[in-house]
């Protein structure tokens, strides 16, 4: 019998996290939305445990975060947040691209091609998420490759959450700011594979302000400064 390779299956603590991921990812549950156990246990028909587990890690992973009153809701996105967030990450992802322009091997600069150019045809078939997931898989290896502990952790306590959610509903299916996004990619693919450390720690931090400044172009906000996503912004009072 030939071997095929399957995936593991989901538990149910992590099936459960997924489905709720999905649903604030889409508007589902929304912004400042109180999620409370008893109504998750009637949707999803399983006990208090898993749903308590999966809330824990969703609040680990910044989506959700707990009120002074001890209510879990979805986080709120403000304009703040990511005023704050994309220079502190373009400092380190400039750090991380010129100290892999070092260590990066051939094969490395090929799967960061490859991952472009799947970013490309994602693109083409409008699978905007996909481009989502593409791209953090692209500067996620970037810095695998520099293998520093301490910047993968600020990389990552920076990059969850609130990040997340703003580029999967405000940047990707911008079509231009997905191809210059890919174009930019290219740019830091070519120092890299030049092994020049200072162009490739500037290209990588062109690339995050540049996104950062395109995403601005298409943000909503409302007048108390909390991101507003696309599908409500007609019911809401807002500000660009």
């Amino acid at each position: 019998m030939k071997q095929t390779t399957f995936s593991k299956p989901r538990s149910l603590v992590d099936q459960i996290k997924h489905d709720l991921c999905g649903a604030i990812e889409k508007g589902d549950l929304l912004p400042g939305q109180q999620l409370k156990e008893v109504e998750l246990q009637k949707w999803f028909g399983v006990s208090r445990a898993p749903i308590r587990e999966a809330l824990r890690l969703l609040q680990g992973d910044g989506l959700i975060i707990m009120d002074d009153y001890k209510k879990r809701c979805v986080r709120r996105i403000t304009k703040k947040d990511i005023e704050e967030i994309f220079p502190v990450m373009a400092c380190l992802e400039g750090l991380a691209a010129g100290c892999a322009a070092s260590k990066i091997t051939t094969e490395q600069i090929g799967k960061l091609n490859e991952i472009n150019l799947k970013m490309v045809a994602a693109h083409k078939e409008e699978k905007y998420k996909l481009c989502t997931r593409l791209n953090y898989e692209f500067h996620s290896l970037i810095i695998k490759v520099v293998d520093n502990h301490a910047m993968n952790r600020a990389m990552r306590s920076l990059t969850k959450g609130s990040i997340w959610l703003w580029i999967t509903n405000c940047y990707y299916e911008r079509d231009n700011s997905t191809l210059l996004s890919i174009s930019e990619h290219n740019s830091i693919i070519t120092a890299l594979r030049e092994r020049n450390t200072k162009k490739a720690d500037q290209e990588a931090r062109n690339h995050i302000n540049q996104a950062y400044q395109r995403s601005l172009q298409f943000a909503i906000f409302d007048n108390e400064g909390d991101y507003v996503l696309p599908i409500l912004s007609k019911d809401k009072e807002v500000i660009k």
